[in-house]
């Protein structure tokens, strides 16, 4: 067993310090107790958890992101989804992403209402609370927020442009790949 911190159990909805354990809120840079690198991870070099450690989320395999406008109605999002055959569909005014919009969206908050979907406004049922990843973070960070957030996408954002999507189809092929 190599050095680091021994991870206690750390309570849903938190970060857990690489360096000192400290319970941080997700989403933090830096750890609001000792100042370290939330992205910094340490491991022992030999296990799966390094790899991930290590590994970025460049190494991913990754797709163009899709948008619709925040005009857009849920009709409108589905046939670009089915068009391209992904399971989410980026929410943006302006240019800037807003939100995101996905299958379990399509049915949580859509098809389960019985809501008409050619009337119903994008912008009434995406998700606004928007997680992403930059290609440097470690393919643990992306772990991470997918399991906090109880999500299956996220953007891929560097120097503030979405520069593709990540989902746990991604990085399930990333591990088959390195799995001896």
């Amino acid at each position: 067993m190599g050095g680091g911190v021994i991870m206690s159990h750390v309570p849903a909805g938190l970060v857990a310090c690489p360096a000192c354990n400290h319970h941080n809120v997700p989403g933090q840079d830096v750890c609001e107790e000792c100042g370290n690198d939330m992205h910094e991870i340490i491991g022992d070099g030999d296990s799966l958890g390094a790899e991930l450690i290590n590994a970025t989320v460049s190494e991913l395999e990754s797709h163009e992101a899709k948008t619709v406008d925040i005009t857009a109605t849920v009709a409108d999002a589905v046939n670009v989804m089915v068009e391209a055959k992904y399971g989410e569909v980026l929410v943006t005014k302006d240019g800037e992403v807003t939100g995101i919009f996905t299958e379990r969206d399509l049915i949580s908050k859509v098809l389960s209402l019985s809501k008409d979907i050619t009337a119903l406004p994008i912008h009434a049922v995406m998700t606004g609370s928007l997680e992403s990843v930059r290609p440097t973070d470690p393919i643990a960070v992306a772990i991470n927020k997918m399991a906090i957030r109880q999500c299956r996408h996220l953007p891929v954002i560097e120097e503030g442009k979405c520069v593709g999507m990540i989902s746990v189809r991604s990085i399930v092929n990333y591990l088959d790949g390195h799995i001896d």
